[in-house]
């Protein structure tokens, strides 16, 4: 098991099928792919969804819907690749940290619900300081003051968050960064990657 997934907060990778229909993601079409608590589970589970069945009002059956993104499916090679944009990011990132739930606590710092959020929240602050769409007011030991880029614009132009560090350690972080980061490349869908193909070229 992963450190990631030890901790939960490892991010599932994407099986290329709508949960409602039972039929692959078409590529140029948008997708909705939403991560899951379950009871009695530790790890994140992953729904995907063709863009019209989340239109239309299909949600997952059971459990905690702990948040989701929107993309839309690319093809690279002839593979299926689930594309996410800047927007994208930065509203599944809107939905966390304004979900209704403890951000952490000095006994949880990864995992329940509130430290897992607390725990994707700062994983996903660091990607998009990287991308420039999070500005850095300023951070100690505690945490980042924040502030969105733009006036007006997407990401709620210049508005001020604070996000705690939930005391991950580094070698997590990267981790979970890696995970994330094959999710904004347009991760390849489970079972279509080429054979003799390394962890590194997909989710």
């Amino acid at each position: 098991m992963s450190r990631a997934a030890a901790a939960g907060i490892s991010i599932p990778r994407s099986s290329g099928v709508c949960s409602v229909t039972g039929e692959r993601l078409s590529p140029g079409k948008p997708y909705v792919a939403a991560l899951v608590e379950q009871a009695g589970s530790e790890e994140l589970v992953r729904l995907d969804y063709a863009g019209a069945a989340w239109d239309a009002g299909a949600r997952p059956i059971s459990g905690h819907l702990f948040g989701y993104w929107r993309g839309v499916v690319g093809t690279s090679e002839n593979r299926p690749r689930l594309l996410i944009d800047d927007a994208g990011l930065l509203d599944f990132f809107e939905q966390l940290i304004e979900a209704p739930f403890p951000l952490a606590t000095e006994d949880a710092p990864a995992r329940g619900t509130g430290g897992r959020r607390a725990g994707l929240i700062f994983v996903l602050a660091l990607i998009l300081i990287r991308k420039r769409l999070l500005l850095v007011d300023s951070m100690d030991a505690g945490g980042m003051k924040l502030r969105f880029k733009g006036e007006g614009g997407v990401g709620g132009g210049g508005r001020r968050i604070e996000v705690v560090d939930p005391g991950l350690s580094d070698a997590l972080v990267t981790e979970v960064i890696a995970q994330l980061g094959a999710v904004l490349s347009g991760e390849v869908v489970a079972g279509d990657e080429p054979t003799g193909a390394g962890p590194s070229a997909a989710l």
